[in-house]
């Protein structure tokens, strides 16, 4: 792909994810005053399963920079864009193999879920129920249905940013913030039913916009062709060893 397409592909895409964000459409955030997972966290999901991480990650993690500089929001402010990227970069490496994304799931996972003190492992441990569940769908969906393994990886995206998002919280506020473990354990209590249905609805909403877009630029732009992650590609991606998009 030339430089200047490189360049003005992600220069797009990250002005369309800092528009995106700065619009305040989303799901409130249960114990945090103001604090909404927005919408585009959905667009973040699919174009990043469909463009490269060459391309989706710098303008993910630019675009959402951007707009968490403009409107900081609680509960991350400055660092708001730090769980889309998590979640851009898991459904970006798809392209590369089933299991690639999980090189950075499974340790955003761990740490989130034994964060000590507060994290679930130590206080609520059926918070991450969602994320086991996830993660085993994920898996035999690529194990035994790969041409539908791209649907559970919007999921896994989703839960991705979940899971980063979470351990940011917790980095940022124990113990300064928020000094007691029992405050946390309150949290997960009250979330645990809650995060399920809003990353399932991202991912369904992600799996959409995925389909509705992928068919317009395939077909309105045979220069791209090369470097989207279609449909057609996703048998492939049993295949450790498959990269459908190279430089």
């Amino acid at each position: 792909m030339r430089l200047s397409l490189k360049v003005a592909l992600t220069s797009i895409l990250a002005a369309l994810f800092l528009v995106l964000k700065l619009i305040p459409l989303g799901f409130p955030v249960i114990g945090v005053e103001g604090a909404v997972i927005n919408i585009s966290q959905a667009v973040v999901i699919a174009l990043s399963l469909l463009f490269p991480p060459w391309i989706s990650i710098p303008s993910v993690a630019i675009g959402e920079a951007v707009a968490s500089t403009l409107n900081p929001r609680p509960p991350f402010h400055l660092l708001g864009f730090i769980p889309a990227t998590i979640g851009a970069t898991v459904a970006s490496l798809y392209r590369y193999g089933w299991k690639t994304p999980l090189a950075i799931y499974i340790p955003v996972l761990a740490l989130y879920i034994a964060y000590p003190p507060v994290g679930p492992l130590w206080t609520y441990p059926l918070h991450p129920w969602f994320h086991i569940l996830g993660l085993v769908i994920y898996i035999a969906t690529n194990t035994f249905l790969p041409r539908h393994g791209w649907l559970s990886t919007t999921l896994l995206a989703a839960l991705a940013g979940q899971a980063g998002g979470t351990l940011l919280f917790m980095l940022l506020y124990y113990p300064v913030i928020i000094p007691e473990a029992e405050s946390f354990k309150g949290i997960w209590i009250a979330t645990a039913l809650v995060y399920p249905v809003e990353r399932l609805l991202m991912a369904l909403a992600a799996a959409a916009i995925y389909l509705a877009v992928a068919r317009a630029l395939a077909s309105a732009s045979p220069e791209l062709r090369p470097y989207l992650f279609l449909r057609s590609d996703m048998a492939s991606s049993r295949d450790e060893t498959s990269t459908t998009s190279t430089e």
